[in-house]
């Protein structure tokens, strides 16, 4: 019961995330990337295959230069991201 709950959820928001990229973009992407702990779901990539139609990969966060076993896990990809975005960004935005 569970699963058929997940699954008519996730095939609703992403019908939802596809109809919102195509009044953006004349063209949908042709690979559909999925990260973060969500990702893990069994059934995910399958789903938003049907929805979008296209290559679904699912990747962690990349090009870290230490403690990789640890930090390239599906589900630190939004904190990866946040530290990132930080180191870079971060003087500039506290000015």
């Amino acid at each position: 019961m569970l699963a058929e709950i997940l699954q008519r959820r996730g095939e609703s928001d992403l019908t939802k995330i596809r109809d919102q990229l195509r009044r953006v973009l004349r063209d949908l992407p042709g690979s559909i990337l999925l990260t973060g702990g969500g990702a893990n779901l069994d059934g995910l990539s399958d789903v938003t295959r049907l929805v979008f139609g296209g290559n679904v990969e699912i990747r962690g966060p990349r090009g870290l230069t230490a403690q990789r076993d640890l930090a390239s896990h599906l589900h630190f990809a939004t904190a990866v991201g946040l530290c990132r975005y930080g180191a870079v960004y971060g003087p500039r935005w506290r000015r």
